[in-house]
């Protein structure tokens, strides 16, 4: 290869090259709206960091609807529709947010908004067997 080709290959390679890197874009992966990976990108602080422990993994763990039901001792929160097979503590309990602890009561997060405790057994399962 003489030095001119030598040349005209080297400034053919410069110009693909800087081409290549003019229309080089950052992909940001898109999330439909609703879907829980969005949630986690988008979420916002409700101001309590138990509540918002509880929003997470419920969302981590896959739970595709969540509720919060008052009962006579404060809210109720869980997951309503959780991911077939899903045998996590997220996915199959329920959670209590209150000021005045029920004696069943076992402690899983307390912040400036009251106590969280959790319940064995799911949202599902409590509203079911709940008096009408």
């Amino acid at each position: 290869m003489s030095i001119f080709q030598k040349f005209l290959f080297g400034c053919a390679l410069i110009s693909l090259t800087a081409c290549a890197a003019k229309h080089l874009e950052a992909v940001t992966p898109q999330y439909a709206t609703g879907s829980r990976e969005a949630l986690l990108i988008d979420y916002q602080s409700s101001g309590s960091p138990c509540l918002d422990a509880l929003i997470v993994n419920l969302s981590n763990v896959g739970c595709n609807e969540a509720a919060a039901v008052e009962v006579s001792a404060g809210r109720m929160v869980g997951c309503l529709n959780p991911s077939p097979g899903a045998t996590d503590l997220y996915s199959n309990s329920s959670f209590l947010h209150t000021l005045n602890p029920p004696q069943d009561f076992m402690p899983w997060c307390g912040d400036h908004t009251g106590i969280w405790g959790i319940y064995e057994g799911s949202l599902q399962d409590f509203l079911q067997s709940r008096p009408q």
